[in-house]
């Protein structure tokens, strides 16, 4: 469910690709312009593959809170925030992967 479509996917590979060569620092890590760029990818496709999921999440929480039933509330707030995340996981590990960016280096200009 936090994997979007292959074609979405390739898609994705693509426009970080087209930012051209990896821009890495003296230290270890990306540049800001290029971390930004790339982590603007990320949330743009992100957004699109939640999108439709997070508002059927939002009328069922809502009901929920109506109905004032605070367990299934938590659960649809904790499985959305969870389905999110992992999408941008999944996202971010598989844009990183194709640029051929090492996970110390993400980690660190994260950081």
């Amino acid at each position: 469910m936090a994997t979007p479509e292959e074609a979405v996917m390739r898609e994705l590979m693509g426009r970080g690709h087209a930012l051209g060569q990896v821009q890495m620092k003296s230290d270890g890590c990306l540049t800001f312009d290029y971390f930004m760029q790339t982590m603007k990818i990320v949330i743009e496709y992100t957004i699109k593959h939640t999108h439709q999921g997070l508002l059927e999440i939002q009328t069922q929480r809502r009901k929920a809170l109506k109905d004032d039933n605070m367990s299934e509330f938590k659960d649809l707030v904790y499985k959305a925030s969870n389905w999110e995340q992992l999408t941008t996981r999944v996202i971010q590990g598989n844009l990183y992967q194709s640029l051929r960016v090492e996970p110390a280096a993400f980690a660190k200009s994260q950081n």
